[in-house]
């Protein structure tokens, strides 16, 4: 362990962050590592000039922050490697509530730091036979200040950065009763593929229907990240997309927003 060194993640680490999440079986491209670093702080495990291991921590505000990316390589774990990764990004944290999503095997090594678990996140994917919305409807960029706002009630914090990324590459629908917006959802290329996230909106029956407008005209496979126990879980395999895995949900410091309002998470990364 004397060899390795912790390092603030540049440029020049990048080509080896994607070959590890690529051997970890992560679907994350060049794409979606870039647009994770625009939004981070990083830090990589340098064993001389290899990079061995990743992690970063996104700040969103001064109140909130999510530990993601910590990757090892599989023939250096068990060294403390990733400990010493996730230390670095809790420092990072500073008084921020932290959250992250976590695999079974790093599940232990956040509950020795102090998280706790918030519930378990099911990954779904597939090809939407989705009905058709009726209500949500497709809208512009121009209704960024109104999406943070009410994206920062339910997560607690302020994303407003990251929606603006997403925004840039993605698509967005909205769900207004009466002029005012009750509910909106993101759709963006990830991984090879289309990924539905966040969709935030205190109503079942408008994040359901929210789903529907983003499924609309969409070819090849889509992707969801929601909480088991929320209301887009179960209703999800009805429209093509079932099940396919997930991670255990955890936080550090106290709740922040209105967790029922966040019916689907941006990604695994960013909450």
């Amino acid at each position: 362990m004397a060899s390795i060194s912790i390092q603030p993640f540049d440029e020049r680490h990048f080509p080896a962050a994607l070959r590890l999440s690529r051997e970890a079986g992560w679907p994350h491209g060049p794409e979606d590592w870039a647009l994770s670093l625009r939004l981070s702080q990083g830090w990589v495990a340098l064993d001389g000039d290899v990079v061995v291991g990743t992690a970063l921590l996104t700040p969103f505000g001064p109140d909130l922050g999510t530990v993601n990316m910590v990757i090892v390589d599989a023939e250096r774990r068990g060294q403390g490697i990733g400990g010493r990764l996730f230390r670095q990004a809790l420092a990072a944290g500073d008084r921020r509530s932290l959250r992250l999503v976590a695999t079974p095997e790093g599940q232990p090594l956040y509950a020795r730091r102090g998280f706790e678990a918030r519930g378990p996140i099911q990954r779904h994917e597939g090809l939407a036979r989705a009905p058709a919305p009726t209500l949500a409807r497709l809208e512009g960029h121009e209704a960024l200040d109104e999406i943070a706002a009410l994206d920062a009630l339910a997560s607690g914090g302020d994303r407003r950065a990251m929606l603006e990324e997403i925004l840039r590459i993605g698509t967005l629908a909205t769900l207004r009763r009466e002029g005012r917006l009750a509910g909106f959802g993101l759709r963006r290329p990830f991984g090879g593929r289309q990924v539905i996230g966040p969709v935030i909106a205190p109503a079942a029956e408008d994040a359901r229907d929210i789903v529907c407008a983003l499924c609309a005209g969409t070819e090849g496979p889509l992707r969801i990240d929601v909480p088991a126990d929320g209301a887009l879980a179960p209703w999800l395999p009805q429209i093509g997309l079932p099940h396919h895995g997930g991670g255990l949900a955890m936080r550090l410091g106290p709740e922040r927003g209105e967790a029922a309002a966040l019916q689907a998470l941006a990604s695994q990364a960013f909450g």
